[in-house]
């Protein structure tokens, strides 16, 4: 027979842990290497797809939206709403940059981010993270293969798109 632990001892786990600063530390420090390179994916994704397409700069807007950006990556979204992110997953899919399977590996981790952005409190007061060290290499080496991708194919190669 198998006894749960009284309510209190959980708690008192609990605050023992938040209050241990090096726990804190490392849960603090999960949720936001996790949610910084959540968002150099999505830089890897949209950023460089529209300033590809775009040919007018200020200082004001930075690089402009084009017609052929329009029509290129935006008319790409599965579901017609012109979604940047949809878009631009469907433009690196077709170009062969990521696979559909990478694709939704995004959506998987975008999910991961808003968990740890909207759920931060448990995650460092309870400790309630999604699995980090799992989840954190698979999304560096996206965010490298679609980086690695650009620069051999775009930046060197230099195709006509």
């Amino acid at each position: 027979m198998t006894l749960k632990p009284s309510l209190s001892k959980l708690m008192e786990d609990h605050w023992a842990n938040f209050l241990n600063p090096e726990i804190i530390r490392k849960r603090f420090v999960t949720a936001g290497l996790f949610m910084v390179v959540h968002e150099m994916l999505l830089s890897a994704i949209r950023d460089r797809l529209h300033d590809f397409y775009s040919d007018e700069w200020s200082s004001d807007n930075g690089w402009e939206t084009t017609q052929i950006y329009k029509k290129k990556v935006l008319a790409l979204d599965p579901k017609g709403k012109n979604d940047v992110l949809r878009g631009s997953l469907a433009w690196l899919c077709n170009c062969g940059a990521i696979t559909e399977g990478d694709a939704l590996s995004v959506r998987k981790f975008t999910d991961i981010r808003n968990k740890f952005a909207h759920e931060l409190r448990d995650i460092v007061g309870i400790g309630n993270a999604p699995d980090f060290d799992n989840f954190f290499p698979e999304l560096v080496e996206l965010v490298t293969k679609i980086d690695r991708w650009w620069t051999i194919n775009v930046e060197v190669g230099g195709p006509s798109m």
